[in-house]
């Protein structure tokens, strides 16, 4: 995240979706050691780096701009996580880590154990490295902001009496949204790499890495709907553009409880080889195959709701906030009266000293069922040509096979009571 023309989206306080240069997550392509990773983190070609913990590491690579030898479906760029090599190293290791943290809103302990290492055996010819990393995360996130799924719309004053909209326009919020989202993430990753160097010309090595990725999710929502109030409909009651206020005659509140938990896996293999004859020809090439796999089963969220509400609300650029208030103080507000408050009758089935609404009703209850696979094969041959003089360094020619299969399957049940 801190390199130049990359933005990271977080989830739950850690890095998740790369962007480069403005182009989004479905534009960059993330592999492991030059081999593409198979995505199951969501319906897009994105890969979620949440699920690989930085302790199976050796290093991250970055490209802007992609050469001819790189594969040409990354219009962003390319994202390479590295593993741990002996032959990088150069020497026998080991690195162990033990940490303990704690996040004030949750309150309890989260642990993190990693274990990295290198050794070199037959007369540095044969290298083994290996990683294991082990992280259980509690977290509790409290949140308000414009809803993600809607633009913004623009509103002007317009209540029954009026022959249309008139007054000053206003940019707003489509909803508002307040959530608590406690979390409980655990993640378990392991890698090894077993090299043979019987030379300086020749190196055939095999890789596999492991990571999963278990997350459970019990979120509480509070969606101010604003939406279901149209100018059309004469349902906007003022507008202060100096202060960034609107209110409106027929919002709705819902409360939502989800509980959700899923695990998604990703599996990668390697192998290959690279010779040198001459001093000037390279020949190298590999078969990788990488599988993701996401299961998120019982997926549960209720819904409640209180409709025909007055509200008022406000957005400026670092805040958000919104109130109910009487069909009489929005009139007051409005320079109008109260029997132009029309679909209000909500209000009066509002408590304001309670934070539960009794007069609340059930409004639906989602179940879901989410599975996704997502399968890459490879197999790639490179062959270059070096020169010591001239205005060519090298010229290099390959070719590269990829077959790549996914299944999506989602099922999911709506239970409205009023139908």
């Amino acid at each position: 995240q801190r390199l130049p023309g990359i933005t990271l989206q977080k989830s739950e306080g850690e890095g998740k979706f790369v962007t480069v240069r403005g182009l989004g997550p479905g534009f960059v392509s993330v592999s492991m050691n030059g081999n593409e990773l198979a995505s199951s983190s969501s319906d897009t070609r994105a890969f979620a780096l949440d699920a690989v913990p930085a302790d199976l590491l050796s290093a991250i690579e970055v490209f802007k701009s992609l050469t001819p030898d790189m594969d040409l479906n990354s219009i962003g760029g390319a994202v390479n996580v590295k593993t741990v090599t002996a032959f990088d190293r150069k020497q026998d290791s080991l690195r162990g880590s033990m940490q303990l943290s704690q996040q004030d809103y949750a309150g309890d302990i989260s642990p993190k154990i990693s274990l990295q290492g290198t050794n070199l055996f037959a007369d540095d010819t044969i290298g083994l490295g290996y990683s294991l990393s082990y992280e259980k995360r509690h977290t509790d996130v409290y949140e308000v902001r414009h809803h993600a799924n809607e633009e913004m719309t623009f509103r002007q004053k317009h209540l029954p009496g009026m022959d249309g909209p008139e007054g000053d326009i206003l940019l707003t919020p489509w909803q508002f949204e307040a959530r608590e989202e406690q979390a409980e993430r655990e993640r378990i990753a392991g890698s090894v790499d077993l090299g043979w160097r019987p030379d300086e010309d020749n190196e055939f090595y095999v890789r596999y890495s492991y990571t999963s990725l278990e997350d459970l999710d019990i979120a509480l929502r509070e969606y101010a709907r604003v939406d279901t109030a149209f100018t059309n409909e004469r349902e906007i009651a003022y507008i202060d553009k100096a202060t960034g206020t609107f209110g409106v005659t027929d919002a709705e509140l819902q409360h939502q409880y989800f509980i959700q938990k899923g695990t998604a896996t990703t599996k990668a293999f390697d192998i290959g080889g690279k010779n040198i004859f001459n001093d000037q020809w390279t020949l190298d090439y590999n078969y990788s195959r990488s599988v993701g796999d996401f299961s998120k089963p019982d997926g549960r969220r209720v819904q409640f709701r209180i409709q025909d509400l007055p509200m008022l609300a406000r957005a400026g650029e670092s805040w958000l906030g919104y109130e109910i208030v009487s069909p009489a103080d929005l009139a007051a507000l409005a320079g109008t009266s109260a029997s132009n408050i029309p679909n209000s009758g909500g209000y009066f089935l509002m408590d304001p000293a309670q934070r539960k609404q009794g007069g609340m009703t059930y409004d639906n209850l989602f179940i879901e069922d989410s599975f996704r696979t997502d399968e890459i094969d490879s197999l790639n041959l490179n062959l270059r040509k070096d020169f010591d003089q001239g205005f060519i360094n090298y010229i290099k020619t390959g070719f590269a096979f990829k077959w790549r299969e996914r299944d999506r399957n989602k099922d999911r049940w709506s239970i409205v009571p009023s139908s």
